[in-house]
């Protein structure tokens, strides 16, 4: 297992900001996730991406063969005694609220088989607190497996990546010390921009560091800000970022990515911020006509962030030949989830997957994963965060990206 998310399975009502509601649908942080990450791992590779399907009494075998088509490594577990769990989605105002209308089972390490604790990376979506205790959790499970199976120490990394989404319910100023507390334990923080900004709700009455101080939000910014600049910096949700950044991510091995919906992302890493767009985002050189039908694509946008985690966890693994030029890994996995978003947002529900055709590709939503990652590729213009680089240079790089086999 490579890729594991701890992400529950949910059957979900969505209430959209206009049409009819929509059901009983196929959804979940976990399940979102898997299939965002399952997207590039085709063929013999699918069961390297999992997580775990706690099944209640009205689980239908329709479901679970939908699940099962994607030949991933998800672990079932039956409980007949309860109904699965069931959330209710509502929008307004571009802004979905959520709440649970069943009792749920929440996925943590000591639900996890043992080929499960010994993946590369995980995703987890939870309250602060519980994020110190399921890393912890995972962690000393993992030291005990690699001390008593012989030889699995040699095919498993010392430490695994730990993703991190934050649960809404938790972004509250009163929360951010938990939060800056948790930082500590993950590798990837990836709120979304609404979640930020009721994490920092109270900074009306924000203060700056003294003059020369080293502790206190402005001493994470630039001296050439004035203390009234810093101050609406520090304001906006990028300042909000940097001062996430400067408590647990001033470090080029951890990054913090914003989740913008349809103005795509952002990733924080140390001594940069470089911004991703949405896939689904019509080109500027398009016709009128072009660019609507392109957006027009996006149909129930449940699930979306859930899945670009899943496909962000993909891109860590799989991205490394691509980073050149300056661009980390992180960056590189931006691209990778902004992909999965794009599969996850055009129907209600899962994306579905096809059966190859004479070129022996696998397709989902009738696409090929791997050629939407090309297009991000080229979209994301590096000239536009590394000037350094001369035109013959950023030339000499497209064509070699032409040439990287992504499927």
């Amino acid at each position: 297992m490579h890729i594991v998310s701890l992400g529950m399975l949910i059957f979900d009502d969505v209430y959209p900001e206009s049409g009819p509601p929509k059901l009983g649908i196929l959804g979940g942080a976990g399940t979102y996730a898997t299939v965002g990450a399952r997207l590039f791992y085709p063929g013999e590779n699918s069961d390297k991406v999992g997580f775990v399907v706690h099944t209640g009494s009205d689980f239908a075998q329709t479901t679970r063969d939908e699940i099962e088509s994607w030949k991933s490594g998800s672990h079932f577990v039956n409980t007949p005694e309860r109904e699965t769990t069931c959330g209710k989605n509502v929008y307004s105002n571009g802004i979905r609220g959520f709440e649970f209308l069943t009792d749920r089972i929440q996925v943590d390490h000591i639900n996890l088989p043992d080929h499960y604790v010994t993946a590369n990376i995980f995703h987890l979506i939870c309250g602060p607190g519980r994020c110190v205790e399921v890393v912890k959790g995972i962690l000393a499970r993992r030291r005990e497996l690699l001390s008593s199976v012989p030889g699995l120490s040699d095919r498993t990394s010392a430490k695994p990546i730990f993703v991190w989404e934050p649960m809404e319910g938790f972004c509250e100023p009163r929360n951010r010390v938990f939060v800056y507390e948790a930082l500590k334990y993950i590798d990837v923080f990836s709120p979304n921009v609404h979640e930020v900004s009721l994490l920092f709700q109270d900074q009306q009455d924000i203060q700056l560091a003294p003059e020369g101080g080293k502790d206190g939000p402005g001493s994470a910014l630039d001296e050439d800000f004035s203390r009234a600049e810093a101050l609406a910096y520090l304001k906006s949700t990028q300042g909000q970022c940097v001062q996430l950044q400067a408590k647990g991510f001033n470090d080029p091995n951890k990054a913090l990515v914003l989740r913008k919906g349809e103005k795509g992302c952002a990733v924080f890493t140390k001594g940069r911020a470089i911004p991703v767009p949405a896939y689904h985002v019509p080109f500027k050189e398009l016709s009128k006509k072009e660019k609507k039908k392109w957006k027009d694509k996006v149909v129930d946008v449940t699930g979306g962030g859930n899945a670009f985690l899943g496909g962000f966890c993909a891109g860590l693994e799989l991205g490394s030949s691509m980073c050149w030029r300056g661009y980390n890994l992180f960056e590189v996995a931006a691209l990778y989830g902004t992909v999965a978003a794009s599969f996850a947002i055009e129907q209600v529900g899962m994306p579905k997957l096809t059966p190859r055709k004479w070129d022996g590709k696998e397709r989902w939503n009738g696409e090929v994963p791997g050629d939407r990652l090309r297009t991000m590729i080229h979209r994301v213009d590096p000239a536009k965060f590394l000037p350094e680089l001369t035109e013959e240079e950023r030339k000499e790089g497209f064509e070699w990206l032409s040439a990287v086999e992504l499927d």
